[in-house]
């Protein structure tokens, strides 16, 4: 709790953050900083923390670097972090999946664009964009999440670390990482959702690519990516 002052300002006898931005209180509509400290817990802190300003800049730490097949870090995070040079220079980030696609630059503005492509071509990051719709009536195609799969591992397994973003990194760049593990660990869907969620509190993805996940589960496109990642070496300890 000691990330924050906590001013006492509101009477809420508990925070409960709002689910777009969990840094505000869906009773009072008071930043968490404004409440007693007695009433927030530690999970609620921890989204809130995401979702401030330098929050959004540093994404969750999902896999460390593998000593033994120098394989690359992998991150899971917002639009923000994608445009911090720090991070992405000092974190050696040599790979970035876009799960927003050409929206995310839409929604922000060309400033913002023209700064995220100089930040890719200055630090040589090969990124791709997907455009997933974080709508329960949006349905990822199967081709799409395989190329994510394959950029992430490819990347990683290269050495440099990845960083998988959308715009809030709560559903659909949460949906390509477990994904991924599911992959990469040979874990259920549910194991792999619990990892990413115990290192990402707010990571949730909607009901429709929860779905997607149970399916994937079961599906030839997991064997196929499985088997590919183990023939290289992928098979790292948890």
């Amino acid at each position: 709790m000691d990330q924050i002052c906590f001013t006492g300002e509101s009477t809420c006898h508990s925070f409960t953050g709002h689910m777009l931005k969990a840094n505000m209180c869906c009773n009072c509509m008071k930043d968490i900083a404004k409440h007693r400290k007695e009433v927030v817990d530690s999970e609620s802190l921890v989204k809130a923390l995401e979702c401030t300003q330098k929050g959004e800049r540093i994404p969750s730490l999902i896999l460390e670097k593998d000593e033994v097949f120098g394989h690359g870090k992998l991150y899971l995070g917002g639009f923000k972090a994608c445009t911090s040079r720090e991070f992405i220079t000092h974190e050696q980030v040599r790979g970035v999946v876009n799960t927003v696609g050409n929206g995310l630059f839409g929604l922000f503005g060309r400033k913002f664009q023209s700064t995220y492509e100089e930040v890719m071509k200055t630090n040589q990051v090969d990124y791709i964009e997907v455009e997933w719709e974080d709508s329960l009536a949006f349905h990822i195609p199967e081709h799409e999440m395989k190329h994510v799969l394959r950029h992430i591992h490819s990347v990683r397994t290269n050495g440099g670390a990845v960083l998988v973003h959308c715009a809030q990194g709560k559903s659909r760049s949460t949906t390509a990482v477990v994904a991924y593990l599911m992959c990469l660990r040979k874990m259920s869907r549910d194991d792999a959702f619990k990892f990413v969620k115990e290192r990402r509190k707010m990571a949730e993805p909607n009901a429709t690519f929860m779905e997607f996940l149970r399916k994937f589960e079961s599906s030839e496109l997991l064997t196929t990516l499985s088997n590919e990642f183990s023939e290289i070496g992928s098979l790292e300890v948890k």
